[in-house]
């Protein structure tokens, strides 16, 4: 809150008033508007720029809960700064740097992906695999980098007495892992949607259809350029009757 505005500071308003003042010209000047859209208008409030970097708000609470509305007001603001950073953000991503990032993200789930068993013969075949040992166990749920880790080790080197108590504690512990790499798509998906078709485009207009061959085209079609002259001629001349 601190003190008022400096006299020579003139205070940004919700109409994108730029200041000019000690700190020169504010680097927030024409965005103050679009943050107060998703700010409480019952609450007024002023803000003014002292630089370098430092501003001073006004915020003028009428009644009720001060200390409720106070604590509002702040959360809004924060939410307000943050959704401008994003839409910034958003704005400054290019077509190739979406893509990039899709690639990246498909990749790092490829690398999580778990297997997990889906009928009974698959648990009888994965079962067979914990018999072998942890590392056929790792081979045959998640990857061959993790698998490689596990090179070596019997189920009592991680603390197991037989393939059985590890078999179940692994793979309660890969089917969690599974459960949240879903809901991490889930998520990207909803904060990533598939970008929409370009609206208002108009559909090409089909050519024409090619008009259908006259009499005279089909009594031409395949004669020699000798014949098809004379024919031509004894057409123009009109009706042979």
């Amino acid at each position: 809150m601190g003190k008022g505005p400096s006299p020579r500071a003139r205070a940004v308003t919700l109409s994108g008033e730029r200041a000019e003042g000690e700190g020169g010209i504010d680097p927030m000047a024409g965005k103050w508007p679009d943050l107060g859209d998703h700010i409480n208008r019952n609450v007024p409030w002023k803000v003014a720029y002292v630089g370098p970097n430092s501003w001073t708000f006004q915020v003028t609470v009428k009644g009720g809960d001060t200390k409720l509305m106070l604590s509002e007001w702040f959360c809004e603001m924060k939410e307000a700064i943050k959704k401008l950073e994003d839409e910034e953000y958003e704005a400054r991503i290019t077509d190739e740097d979406r893509k990039n990032e899709a690639d990246w993200h498909a990749q790092e789930m490829e690398r999580r992906r778990i297997r997990l068993p889906q009928n009974p013969a698959e648990e009888e075949e994965l079962k067979a695999e914990a018999q072998k040992s942890p590392q056929a166990f790792y081979a045959w749920v998640y990857n061959p980098e993790m698998a490689e880790a596990m090179k070596g080790k019997a189920w009592i080197h991680m603390g197991f007495e037989t393939w059985e108590a590890g078999y179940k504690t692994l793979l309660d512990l890969a089917r969690q892992d599974a459960k949240e790499n879903e809901e991490e798509e889930a998520a990207y998906l909803a904060a990533h949607p598939a970008k929409p078709a370009p609206q208002n485009q108009k559909t090409p207009t089909p050519p024409p259809p090619a008009p259908a061959p006259s009499q005279k085209d089909k009594l031409l079609e395949g004669l020699d350029p000798d014949t098809r002259a004379l024919v031509e001629t004894e057409i123009a001349k009109g009706p042979l009757i």
